[in-house]
């Protein structure tokens, strides 16, 4: 969660910035590159660890992203901050209607990334293969997906 914190904050940085010079504007450009990537790699690996989790994670950018997005934009239009009364918090203040996605996947989060999870999760998939080498009968009614079914 806190690469997406990282990357909502994005407006802010721009709309504090110090100056509007090219060098100011790249330094910013490559920070919300920096947060646009943490925000896949961590959707890649969520992904792969928990599928469900990665669901829940892209639903919530999904949701996060175009608001992001514009109120990026919005602060490039806007003049640097200069006074003290225009800080985020007072007139600039954003407001992200993601709190349904955001609850959602901190929950499934505290479910399926826990440790005692991720250890149930492996003990049920050594079990399913341990009973698919036996030829019990159990393999053929259950699988990884029974156990995780996708979505």
């Amino acid at each position: 969660m806190a690469a997406l914190f990282r990357y909502e904050q994005t407006p802010y940085l721009i709309r504090r910035r110090c100056e509007s010079t090219a060098a100011s504007r790249a330094a910013l450009i490559e920070m919300i590159s920096a947060a646009a990537a943490e925000i896949d790699l961590r959707r890649s690996l969520l992904e792969l660890d928990a599928p469900i989790v990665g669901l829940a994670y892209n639903l919530l950018i999904g949701k996060t992203a175009p608001a992001v997005q514009q109120y990026r934009v919005l602060s490039w239009q806007a003049a640097p901050i200069s006074r003290d009364e225009d800080i985020p918090g007072t007139a600039f203040d954003i407001a992200y209607d993601n709190k349904v996605e955001r609850d959602l996947c901190l929950q499934l989060m505290h479910g399926e990334l826990r440790m005692l999870s991720l250890l149930n999760r492996r003990s049920m998939q050594r079990k399913l293969d341990a009973a698919s080498k036996k030829g019990t009968g159990v393999a053929e009614t259950s699988s990884a997906e029974d156990v995780h079914p996708p979505i």
